[in-house]
């Protein structure tokens, strides 16, 4: 019974594989055929032409349909290692260093070797972002 299933299982997957390759050599045929009324173009040349009608796109809703990533900026990534929102006061940065240094604490994690290197990783992290925070605050302790 097992085998019948996986000779179906394997049958039904080149089934469904060849139906793919059909349906998207069916589909840049006509991309071709739309862009240049031929099928004598290349594959770059294709290419640049869909770049050319998205620029052209975008332009006419006057964005981009593919927003660039966001960078984050180092204070962006400190407020993150420490789990806070941009624009938190020092007393609350001051508590929540200590609640992950806490909960991060390496000497928790000795008996697991990967965990133990995770948690110094990460402890250093939060105490990169703290001194990162007492310095902009100018905190002197």
């Amino acid at each position: 019974m097992l085998i019948c299933k996986l000779f179906l299982n394997s049958i039904i997957y080149k089934f469904l594989s060849v139906c793919f390759n059909l349906l998207m050599k069916n589909i840049f045929d006509k991309f071709k055929n739309l862009f240049d009324g031929t099928k004598e173009a290349s594959i770059k040349d294709l290419y640049d032409k869909m770049d050319t009608v998205l620029n052209q796109a975008e332009q006419d809703v006057g964005g981009n349909f593919f927003p660039e990533e966001k960078t984050l900026s180092p204070e962006e990534v400190h407020y993150h290692t420490l789990k806070l929102k941009k624009g938190a006061d020092f007393d609350l940065i001051s508590r929540n260093y200590a609640k992950l240094k806490e909960k991060y604490n390496p000497e928790l994690y000795k008996s697991d070797e990967k965990k133990y290197k995770k948690a110094l990783e990460l402890v250093s992290r939060v105490e990169m972002a703290y001194n990162y925070f007492k310095n902009k605050f100018e905190i002197q302790e």
